[in-house]
């Protein structure tokens, strides 16, 4: 299928001194060439989805046992899982903020020193430390509280996010790519904290917990808007005469992941204090 396309057929130089008609010609062409799997794609999923709504699963004799209104109601009065959510939510924003923006973050270092570095490489680096932190992580909870490495996580993200801004050059980078490490055990101790010792008001409250990834949509539009204070570049604006606004855009990872921190913490108080009375 991919021989198919017609820009393959081209040289860059030869692409270039193309026609606007005929530019038109080749990508509507490619453009038919590749919507054929995505719509082959998107109409395998709506069957899946018709046999899934028009299959009758049984009920067992154990469900139904609260009402979707009884079930909203507990939820929201459970201080510990509504700050779950926003803990959730926080820390989808501040992985897709991390990851998204080190682009912007490098093009500047390059830009105002001169250096060639691919920021590819440096994501790449931050994606295979979010792994190690996940083994890390798991280690510890098997001897430290859950809530506790929580804590620690989400302060430590913090920290290194406050590095980002203030650290000139590579000591910068270095700091924004470390903190994935921090990131790596949030969503499921999150989880897993958000909704300990639930009854039936689990089933939506796990909806909810999954549903907090919103936050990966909105949180990187804002620090955008931070990014672009002073204009279209990313040093039009600096803060104490050092700090370009690509840097002083993780301040906002650095409050969501301080939240986490404050979250785990809070967290692990709670459950002390449930466990002497």
């Amino acid at each position: 299928m991919l021989g198919a396309l017609r820009s393959d057929d081209y040289t860059a130089e030869a692409y270039t001194a193309l026609s606007s008609t005929e530019l038109a010609a080749v990508r509507e062409n490619d453009l038919g060439v590749i919507s054929i799997p995505y719509l082959s794609l998107g109409i395998l999923v709506l069957i899946i989805m018709a046999v899934i709504f028009f299959t009758k699963i049984p009920k067992t004799p154990v469900e139904d046992k609260m009402s979707l209104s009884d079930s909203f109601s507990k939820l929201f009065q459970n201080k510990s899982y509504v700050m779950g959510v926003l803990a959730q939510a926080a820390c989808v924003g501040s992985q897709i903020m991390c990851w998204t923006y080190i682009f912007q973050y490098v093009d500047n270092l390059n830009d105002s020193t001169g250096w060639n570095l691919t920021a590819t490489n440096y994501n790449v680096a931050a994606m295979i430390l979010f792994l190690s932190g996940r083994w890390i992580g798991t280690a510890l909870m098997k001897k430290v509280n859950p809530p506790k490495v929580l804590g620690i996580f989400g302060m430590g993200g913090a920290i290194a996010s406050i590095g980002a801004i203030v650290l000139p050059g590579m000591m910068g980078l270095l700091s924004l790519v470390s903190i994935s490490i921090f990131m790596s055990i949030m969503f499921p101790t999150i989880y897993g904290i958000a909704l300990k010792d639930m009854g039936d008001e689990a089933k939506i409250g796990s909806a909810g917990l999954v549903m907090a990834i919103v936050g990966g949509a909105f949180m990187p539009i804002a620090q955008a808007a931070i990014l672009d204070l002073g204009g279209d570049g990313f040093n039009d604006l600096n803060l104490l005469g050092y700090i370009p606004e690509v840097n002083m855009s993780f301040i906002l990872p650095a409050l969501c992941l301080a939240f986490v921190g404050y979250y785990g913490f809070s967290s692990l108080k709670r459950m002390k204090a449930q466990e002497t009375n």
